[in-house]
Parts: structure tokens; C-alpha cells; sequence
């Protein structure tokens, strides 16, 4: 087997093609979360930037970089020492922060555009991917949210890593893999998620590159070490919104983020219209394309539609806390597979491609228009200014932020770790109505024991 099976070689580029090919995806960026970027801080950003209080000494400055806590997460390099080194240096000014997390999201859209080009043997399909994971729902709250820089920046260990494997299987050259290994134990100090890089490796070794498929295998070493000792310090919960439920409910989860990947947060409760029908075409196109590509002894689907799913099954049996932006790294296989059968498409000729743009437009379009919604309003200005640029309420209200509060009425408990309980009564102050299709939705939990 062949690590890529890419199509006939592709012309050379201008200079100015090949610059746009690098640099449009990260002005992209720069123009869709533009309000990221000046966003302040909010909810658990206040708790890591008290962090630095707790500072006194080497032993104290170890223990606040090492030390378990928000559920027994130890994250040193996205949240610890992110949050001491810039306080430390820019004091409360949040600009530094939102440049540092844009500056890690532009290199992840280098990495997996080049990542998918370097798979498909296809510059479009590298540059689709980019733009197709950019403009997903998924990063809404990280581009705006300093606290969610774990998941960005556990995407550029993972990009990395995978970077310098497909490296080492075109050249066989040991350097390679040994960076591998260096990105990837680094990347434990970003985010938990980065235990299933191994899984990633030994899929797409097993699918396309068979001969480095036991190379992959004394990955799974230190992510069984890092599990063991994760599941040690982390206090076990048989309640809440992050209690692990492995039961029944995990293909509802399942189909719950699938859902997510392909409609905006604002339609994924909607039972029809526009956007669901455009979500159940683009799913059954993206499947008859992987069936298709099987039956031509082609892996490269089945192995994005694997990154999708290896990527999600950690947070899959938190049923009772479905987050969109847990959908972040996951989502980049649908990326990187959707980009892949429009890239095929377009090869095949105008019959196969134009509806193949159109589509990508149509899922872009939709997916930008919730995007801009996302980033922070009323709240932010409120925690600045007192309320006094932005009197009117917004038309979402997030109970477990502290920011919001001012919305809350009296009844409401204290937060709780990014979440709010309530009494049997509990009143709020938000936007109303623009129009009559206009609708109210709450997403929240109750213990069984309640009910």
C-alpha cells in the first residue's frame, strides 16, 4: 500500500497562487473572528489569571503548573503557564493573549492544508480543507474564548506530529520520527485529547502505509501511562454534567456531534428547513463518497471519517455535557474528507464539480452566518464598562458564565465550574423576538433523582 495515491502531477503555480494558496486561509480567519481578537476575558479566563497570586517560589511556581485542578486536568503549556508567562509580562491586557491563540489557529490552517494536500496529491483539496474547518461552528468559542486555547493548541501537536509522520513514511528518514515523538509528548501538556494521537498513527499506517504500521505502535505506551495517571488524579463523578456514562446513550452522543458538525448552533434544534435538509445532503454525499472511494481500494476516506471519530470518543460518554467546541479537533477529519470529494469532484469535470462548489458555498455561507453571532457582545462590555456602551440584553445567555450574571435574577445559585443550578423558579433578563420564526431554546441537565 501507498502512503497517498494523489492524481496525475499538478502545474506549477504562479508566485502569487502559491502565496494565496498559504496566506487566504489565515486572512480568512483574521476577517471571520476579527471580534476574537479583541475580545476580553471571560468565565474560567479569571480563574487562571488569579493563578499568578499563588506564585511565590519555585516549589509554588511548580505546584500552579502541575498541580490537578478544574476536574483534575494538569495542562501546563495551554492553560498554566499561557496564562502566568503573558499576566506576568502584559498584566490584564487580553490582546496578547487573542494574538498568541490567532498565531497558533493560522499555523494549524498551514498544517492541515499541507497535511491534506500532501494525502489527496491535490492544492485544492489542501486549501478547501483549511477553509472548510475554519468557517465550522466548532471553533466559534475558541477564536473567542482565551480559556478554549487548549483545544487550539493541542490541534498543532496533533497536526505536527501526524506532520512528521507522513514525513518519515515518504522518506524513511529516522529525523522524522523522532520528531514525532517530540510533538506528541508535548502535546499531553496541551490538552487530554492528545492520548489518541497512537490511535490517529496506527489507523492511517494500517489503512495506507502498512509496512510503518508497527513503528506506530510504541505510541500507545505513554497514552496508556497518561491515561492510568489522569484517571488517578481526577476525582470520580457519578453525577453532574461530567460524569462518564458508558452506556446506550454513547451513539446518541454520537449522532448528537455529527449533527453539530454539519448545522450551526443556531438550526441544531430546528425539525426541517433549509439548513437540516443542507446537513442530510452533505452527510449522505460525504458517505457515498467514502463507499465509493472503498470500492477503489482507496483508505483515504475511511481514515478521515477514523480521525473524526477517534478524535470525539473521549468526550463521547459525557451525555449530559455536549459542547460544540469539543467538536474542534474532531472536525477536522470531515475537513479534510469533504475537501477530498471536492477535490475529486472538480476532476471529473464540470458535471461533478460546479454542484460540488455550489454545495461547499452553500454549507460555507451557512456555517459563517452563525459563526459572527458567536463572538462576545453585551456581556464582555458589561465586565468592562458597566454596562454602559451596550444596555441591551443578548439574545444568549450562558448561566455558568460569570459574566453574565447581571442577567440573572435573585434565585439563581452560585456558579459552579461553568455551570449554574436553579431552584424550581428562576427568572433572566434577554433579547426578545425579532420576528414570529423566531424561537426560545434551553440546554440544560437535571440528576434523575430530581425528575
Amino acid at each position: 500500500m501507498s502512503a497517498v495515491a494523489p492524481a496525475a502531477p499538478e502545474p506549477r503555480l504562479t508566485r502569487f497562487a502559491a502565496a494565496a494558496f498559504w496566506l487566504l486561509p489565515p486572512l480568512l480567519c483574521l476577517i471571520l473572528y476579527r471580534r476574537g481578537l479583541t475580545a476580553w476575558f471571560q468565565a474560567d479566563d479569571f480563574a487562571w489569571l488569579s493563578l499568578r497570586l499563588q506564585v511565590h517560589d519555585m516549589r509554588s511556581l511548580l505546584h500552579a503548573l502541575f498541580a490537578p485542578m478544574a476536574q483534575g486536568t494538569i495542562r501546563p503549556w495551554s492553560e498554566r503557564a499561557f496564562f502566568l508567562a503573558l499576566e506576568s509580562i502584559f498584566g490584564v491586557n487580553a490582546l496578547p493573549f487573542r494574538i498568541c491563540v490567532f498565531l497558533t489557529q493560522c499555523a494549524n490552517l498551514t498544517l492541515l492544508a499541507a497535511i491534506t494536500r500532501r494525502l489527496t496529491g491535490s492544492r485544492l483539496a489542501g486549501f478547501s480543507a483549511a477553509i472548510l474547518w475554519l468557517v465550522n461552528n466548532s471553533l466559534a468559542w475558541p477564536m473567542v474564548w482565551t480559556s478554549v486555547y487548549n483545544e487550539i493548541l493541542c490541534g498543532f501537536f496533533l497536526m505536527s506530529a501526524f506532520w512528521f509522520l507522513l514525513r518519515h513514511i515518504e522518506t524513511g528518514q529516522r529525523r522524522y520520527a523522532q520528531w514525532q515523538w517530540v510533538l506528541f509528548l508535548l502535546g499531553f501538556g496541551a490538552l487530554e485529547l492528545n492520548v489518541v494521537y497512537p490511535a490517529l498513527a496506527a489507523l492511517y499506517t494500517y489503512l495506507c502505509a502498512r509496512r510503518f504500521f508497527r513503528t506506530t505502535l510504541p505510541l500507545f505506551l505513554p497514552s496508556a501511562i497518561f491515561a492510568i495517571a489522569d484517571r488517578m488524579v481526577i476525582p470520580a463523578l457519578h453525577s453532574g454534567p461530567y460524569a462518564l456514562h458508558f452506556d446506550r446513550a454513547i451513539p446518541a452522543t454520537l449522532l448528537a456531534y455529527v449533527y453539530r458538525a454539519l448545522v450551526p448552533l443556531q438550526v441544531d434544534q430546528i425539525k426541517g428547513g433549509a439548513d437540516v435538509l443542507l446537513a442530510c445532503l452533505l452527510g449522505a454525499v460525504l458517505v457515498g463518497f467514502t463507499v465509493l472511494r472503498i470500492r477503489h481500494r482507496d483508505w483515504l476516506p475511511l481514515f478521515c471519517l477514523g480521525w473524526f471519530v477517534i478524535l470525539l470518543a473521549p468526550v463521547l460518554p459525557l451525555r449530559d455535557h455536549i459542547s460544540t467546541y469539543y467538536g474542534t479537533l474532531p472536525s477536522i477529519g470531515l475537513a479534510m474528507l469533504a475537501a477530498y470529494a471536492l477535490a475529486s469532484a472538480w476532476r471529473s469535470g464540470i458535471g461533478w464539480g460546479v454542484p460540488a462548489v455550489l454545495l461547499a458555498a452553500a454549507y460555507a455561507v451557512t456555517m459563517i452566518s452563525a459563526d459572527r453571532s458567536r463572538s462576545p457582545g453585551g456581556p464582555t462590555v458589561h465586565g468592562l464598562h458597566h454596562n454602559q456602551l451596550d444596555p441591551n440584553p443578548p439574545p444568549l445567555v450562558d448561566l455558568g458564565n460569570p459574566l453574565f450574571a447581571y442577567l440573572l435574577g435573585p434565585e439563581w445559585y452560585a456558579p459552579e465550574e461553568g455551570f449554574r443550578w436553579m431552584p424550581r423558579r428562576a427568572t433572566l433578563r434577554m433579547a426578545g423576538p425579532h420576528s414570529r420564526s423566531d424561537r426560545l431554546y434551553l440546554n440544560g441537565f437535571c440528576p434523575p433523582a430530581e425528575v
